[in-house]
């Protein structure tokens, strides 16, 4: 996304009907996010680089409807 910052202003632009600029988007805020019902120790681990804004989120579904949604700790996070 951050090599090809034009391509996703015109993505977002022709799926929002919107008609942002590439001025108008903090960059530096981007990070990944992987939405999954389960992770491997690999996975949460590769998570962990210091310099790679990733996020792991672990989805449950549940009898009624019922969806809980997790975080998964990096663990170069700092606890407050």
């Amino acid at each position: 996304m951050l090599e090809y910052k034009a391509d996703f202003i015109i993505e977002y632009n022709e799926i929002q009907k919107g008609n942002l600029k590439r001025n108008d988007v903090d960059w530096s805020q981007s990070k990944i996010i992987f939405v999954s019902p389960s992770f491997t120790d690999f996975q949460k681990q590769s998570s962990n680089f210091k310099d790679l804004a990733i996020e792991l989120w672990e989805i449950k579904q549940f009898e009624n409807e019922i969806v809980v949604i997790n975080p998964i700790k990096n663990l170069n996070q700092h606890q407050v």
